[in-house]
């Protein structure tokens, strides 16, 4: 459909449109990190021979959802993200009551949490421009 110079586009988004487009992109953040989280922390031990492949994909996929985020809704939808992941992590770290636990304080698991902590953070802090 043409539309004449002078005339207002009739697809401007209205102030809730952009409303709901933040509480989705908060919503997709918590439960995208939440996923990383828990996933990254089930298969961080996962190797193949001396390689620790569960290490490098959950901390690539703790990167590529801060970026991801990040290029959706900015800053704050990225923190969500890394925040929901932290907390995915943290939960499977407790000992449960009959003294089990996922997250274990050796190499894998401390290279995963502290890494997942540096790398969300690295995420957070590059400069707009690269993710535009």
């Amino acid at each position: 459909m043409m539309t004449m110079p002078d005339e207002p586009p009739t697809h401007a988004p209205s102030h809730d449109v952009a409303k709901l487009d933040r509480v989705s992109a908060f919503l997709a953040g918590v439960l995208l990190g939440a996923m990383v989280g828990v996933v990254g922390t089930v298969f961080h031990r996962t190797s193949w021979g001396p390689v620790p492949l569960g290490v490098l994909a959950s901390l690539t996929l703790v990167v590529t959802g801060v970026v991801f985020m990040r290029a959706l809704d900015g800053r704050l939808a990225a923190a969500v993200f890394a925040l929901a992941a932290l907390a995915g992590i943290a939960v499977l770290a407790v000992v449960t009551p009959g003294g089990d636990r996922i997250l274990l304080a050796d190499g894998p698991g401390l290279s995963w949490a502290g890494g997942a902590v540096v790398l969300a953070g690295a995420g957070l802090a590059l400069p707009s421009r690269w993710i535009e």
